[in-house]
């Protein structure tokens, strides 16, 4: 039996290369194949497939046919021997159409007992697939986050989990940076709702019960959605032991400080804590609506005028139901 490690690219081959090499460190005894899918396009798709012969990885013909890609390669000798598939997107799905491709494509391999979703700007510490799997095994938990560390400050824990607030409708970020604020370990089994999307672990057994990612959103929330739906079907959990090193924000621009934040992922993030509550708790979408509304003038006092408009447009947009990817964002091929 395998575990599929399943990597969203979008035109950040470097981010992948460092996400491989942290993956040969791997702990005695994990086995994995790794699964990536490029997002970005034929041009992308052909620098990663480079990237990955400088690593020394081996092509090797791939049999039968693609799938649901519109091209598929096959590497031998990766981390741990691992095979490494590259899979090219038809299109810019975002991030849960490009995991559901793969789940897609590994669901009639009874190789594959679980999956672990990992983002391409992470490095996960030896021993963290293993950690994963340890609970997930000893808890009977379907789904299993692991513990986010900044890559510049190991020390530093940026998250365990998020839950839900209805209050300030918006997602918290479970993390024990600072002493006054630990909470005990029953506590945050109570509190944890969803694991972060940058690294967790799904079994197979879950994957049935919960289905796939929601596309709907492209990117943000989907993975709020898939840990509430997991927690209530099949039991979510915590490995603690499970560290993996996480450059925020680097795959989509989703910096803290407000006016470094990309248009793209201010707009994403008002538009689908809209789309969200409309589809979890839609009692409650008139006042996450007018909070929604409230905190886009934030962007206004502290001068990032363009986010601001973003963030407007972000709000109007999830008023009007709208879903998907964003086409006025992606009109243009990015640089």
């Amino acid at each position: 039996m395998t575990t599929a490690v399943i990597i969203v690219a979008y035109r950040n081959p470097e981010d992948i290369r460092r996400c491989l090499r942290a993956l040969r460190a791997a702990g005695p005894g994990e086995t994995f194949d790794i699964c990536l899918v490029e997002n970005g396009g034929a041009h992308a798709y052909a620098v990663l497939v480079a990237m990955l012969a400088e690593e020394g990885l081996i092509f090797k013909a791939p049999r039968g046919s693609a799938g649901p890609f519109s091209r598929l390669v096959h590497f031998v000798g990766g981390p741990h021997g691992a095979a490494v598939w590259v899979g090219l997107a038809p299109e810019n799905l975002g991030y849960a159409g490009g995991i559901n491709l793969w789940l897609r494509r590994l669901e009639p391999d009874p190789r594959v007992d679980g999956y672990w979703i990992l983002n391409p700007d992470t490095q996960p510490e030896p021993g963290a697939l293993s950690a994963l799997i340890a609970r997930a095994e000893r808890g009977g938990f379907g789904m299993v986050a692991s513990q986010l560390v900044s890559t510049a400050w190991p020390e530093r824990v940026l998250m365990r989990g998020m839950r839900w607030r209805p209050l300030v409708c918006r997602p918290l970020a479970l993390e024990r940076s600072r002493p006054s604020r630990a909470k005990p370990a029953a506590n945050l089994a109570t509190l944890l709702e969803a694991p972060s999307g940058a690294s967790f672990y799904v079994t197979r057994m879950a994957l049935q019960e919960i289905g796939p990612m929601e596309e709907s959103y492209f990117l943000f929330y989907e993975d709020l959605e898939w840990g509430l739906r997991a927690k209530t079907l099949c039991g979510l959990a915590l490995a603690e032991d499970s560290t993996v090193r996480h450059v925020v924000g680097a795959s989509i621009g989703s910096a803290s400080a407000r006016k470094k934040r990309s248009a793209l992922a201010v707009y994403l993030d008002h538009r689908n804590r809209l789309h969200f509550v409309r589809r979890m708790f839609p009692q409650r979408l008139r006042w996450t609506a007018l909070v929604v509304l409230a905190r886009t003038f934030e962007f206004l006092a502290v001068g990032a005028f363009r986010n601001f408009g973003a963030a407007l447009a972000g709000w109007a947009a999830g008023l009007r139901g709208e879903t998907g990817r964003p086409e006025r964002f992606f009109r243009e091929p990015a640089e």
